[in-house]
């Protein structure tokens, strides 16, 4: 039988640790971790819609322009797919000048390429917005619409235009 000799021992130690290391550097590379979180998506804002006005003043057979500035307040570009002007009344007796004596023609709102709305903040954000001939006052007017204001709304709606 052979005889370990100290450098014997010593050299047989050395490998076994040289192999045991390697494999614990090997190992060291094998590691994993998880972690979790959650985030919500913001809620949108309606558009705005401000400063409308029609010229010229109504008159029995008018044409007239209808122009707004339509805003953006989010913080992702818009396009306008739809203008609309739901309902227009008189402001007095309809027996003096009834609500239907000024229309509303869908046509222009439906031809107008109004470009996309930028995002919230952006020289974009802001668009003026003209709907030529869009209302107008019928021909045969009552007498009694003379001065009379009329009310009306413009909704203005849209969908996200991120890419």
């Amino acid at each position: 039988m052979r005889k370990f000799t100290k450098r014997s021992a010593a050299l047989i130690t050395a490998g076994v640790v040289a192999v045991g290391g390697a494999g614990a550097a090997y190992a060291a590379w094998l590691l994993s971790g998880t972690g979790t979180a959650s985030a919500s998506a913001s809620e949108v804002q309606q558009l705005q819609v401000s400063a409308i006005s029609v010229t010229p003043a109504f008159f029995p057979g008018s044409t007239n322009n209808l122009v707004f500035t339509v805003t953006n307040p989010n913080p992702f570009p818009v396009e306008v797919t739809s203008i609309t002007v739901p309902g227009i009344a008189s402001t007095v007796e309809d027996s003096e000048c009834a609500d239907n004596n000024v229309t509303y023609d869908p046509a222009p709102a439906a031809a107008v390429d109004v470009p996309n709305l930028g995002p919230a903040g952006s020289g974009t954000a802001a668009q003026t917005v003209t709907l030529t001939g869009a209302l107008g006052m019928i021909d045969d007017a009552q007498d009694g619409c003379q001065g009379v204001a009329f009310d009306y709304s413009v909704t203005v709606s849209g969908q996200s235009a991120a890419s």
